[in-house]
């Protein structure tokens, strides 16, 4: 076969085409302590987050192989390109079986992207920086790839400026309607508790299979995503929009003929529309050694929480249990939705809208060369989820007192707190130190630190069991969790 050297080392030639094509391939081998589900991953949710001896693996083990594909023709128009990247995976013990994957999967052509690629919102990824996957504090949708519809347009001298229409969450994704591969979609309807049954929006902060079950509407339209960057010698810049439409289900308890609720015979809040910016910067630094970068990016929504935190964590309840041996445990607790709402009347003056989410995220890092094989990258970020006045009344109609219930627990597996308040905060911070003593193999170690600034803090009480956590006394109260990654991968040319 005969070299192409028109796009980079690994390309040939198609015999009998003008088509070149690179063939690569990734094997990982990852340890993981403290993680919940692999990835790195903090704050889970239901029973991988209890942290006791016999319900969360505090060990885990993964194996990934993957196989890459990317072949480009030169056309009138520019180059023609497809590219795909999946395979296989098994990471013991909580996925105890070998699972199919895939990431990327998209065509380029003529200034358009089409399929599954890296989302136009995001700029800044942590993974080449660390070992984690942690959506909590990260918006980049690179570990699982966004379905996308886009265009860029080169303006010269390294700017460029790019639409699209991306997947805003398919409502009818999975139980929690969330889709991890999206942005996910999150609107709340608390009115089930109120009407006296179980509601349509059901989280258990108490139960080892806790959900977060949105009550949206269907899913209409996309989320429209657009972006100015410039990439030039001294680093990339970024600055990122994204427009995303909020749609709730039905009323559960409203009107006269609204019997059985969330039904034809209920009304509906009206549409809302969520929206998210973002500014992000990645500069060289050479003056301090040949590979040296530092960088930031900062995220803004409302109505959006998918987008400071990507759709992995937007419709998460995050918990995290440490039994102590005697009468009381530590809890820590939150919950994320684009937006939540009630029948019209619930609380004086309100007219039955859904109350917008607010959610901010920064990320940084940087990373240092010691020598062209040795590197040292530190990193870190925080998430701030709030819910304004109204969108408070409306959890927590009791108000904050003695075991004041909020409306979102229901049922046996709820959760009485002496302070009814959602907001929550988290922080992490971490270091990936890696040896490449070929270009082909990376060898490293990660350590981070976790930290959850919890919602509800104060004293409450289980009235279920959770995993080996009986009904009991606890404590809602702020979690840290530690978590040390290694990882030995080989990289061919992918």
């Amino acid at each position: 076969m005969k070299v192409c050297t028109l796009y980079g080392a690994g390309f040939y030639y198609v015999p009998g085409t003008d088509t070149c094509l690179k063939l690569g391939a990734i094997l990982r081998f990852q340890i993981e302590g403290s993680d919940v589900g692999g990835g790195g991953l903090v704050f889970g949710n239901g029973a991988p987050a209890l942290f006791t001896r016999t319900d969360t693996p505090n060990l885990s083990h993964r194996v990934r192989a993957d196989l890459t594909w990317d072949s480009r023709t030169q056309t009138e128009y520019g180059t023609l390109r497809m590219y795909f990247r999946g395979g296989w995976e098994q990471t013991t013990p909580n996925v105890p079986d070998e699972t199919v994957h895939w990431d990327r999967g998209f065509i380029q052509f003529a200034g358009f992207t089409v399929g599954r690629s890296t989302s136009f919102f995001d700029f800044l990824s942590l993974a080449p920086y660390s070992y984690g996957n942690n959506g909590r504090i990260s918006t980049d949708m690179g570990a699982t790839g966004q379905m996308v519809f886009g265009y860029t347009a080169q303006l010269g001298n390294g700017f460029s400026a790019s639409i699209a229409i991306e997947d805003g969450g398919n409502a009818a994704a999975g139980p929690a309607g969330n889709n991890s591969r999206a942005r996910g979609r999150s609107v709340l309807d608390l009115d089930g508790v109120v009407a006296g049954g179980i509601g349509n929006t059901v989280i258990s902060f108490a139960n080892a299979t806790s959900t977060l079950t949105p009550d949206n509407g269907s899913s209409d339209v996309p989320d429209i995503v657009a972006n100015i960057r410039v990439d030039q010698a001294w680093g990339s810049a970024q600055l990122s929009g994204a427009l995303h439409l909020n749609q709730g289900g039905y009323y559960s308890a409203f009107g006269p003929f609204c019997i059985p609720g969330n039904s034809t015979r209920c009304d509906h809040p009206e549409n809302e529309i969520g929206w998210a910016i973002a500014g992000g910067i990645i500069v060289n630094l050479p003056m301090f050694a040949p590979g040296d970068k530092i960088g930031a990016m900062a995220v803004y929504s409302e109505g959006a929480v998918g987008y400071p935190a990507r759709g992995l964590g937007a419709t998460r309840l995050w918990h995290h249990g440490d039994s102590n041996g005697g009468l009381v445990s530590s809890y820590g607790v939150g919950f994320a939705g684009d937006g939540v709402f009630r029948n019209p009347g619930a609380i004086p003056g309100y007219a039955g809208q859904i109350e917008l989410t607010t959610a901010f995220s920064l990320t940084a890092f940087v990373e240092h060369f010691w020598t062209p094989q040795l590197r040292t990258s530190v990193y870190g970020g925080t998430t701030f989820v709030e819910y304004n006045d109204t969108a408070k009344q409306l959890i927590c109609p009791a108000g904050p007192g003695p075991f004041a219930v909020p409306v979102i627990p229901v049922g046996t597996s709820g959760l009485g707190v002496t302070n009814c308040n959602p907001d929550h905060h988290i922080w992490a911070v971490g270091s990936r130190t890696q040896w490449n003593p070929h270009p082909y193999l990376d060898i490293g170690i990660d350590v981070a630190w976790a930290h959850l600034d919890t919602a509800f803090a104060g004293a409450g009480v289980t009235t279920a069991a959770q995993g080996a956590n009986p009904a009991q006394v606890v404590n809602i109260e702020n979690q840290d969790v530690l978590v040390v990654m290694g990882r030995v991968q080989y990289n061919f040319i992918p």
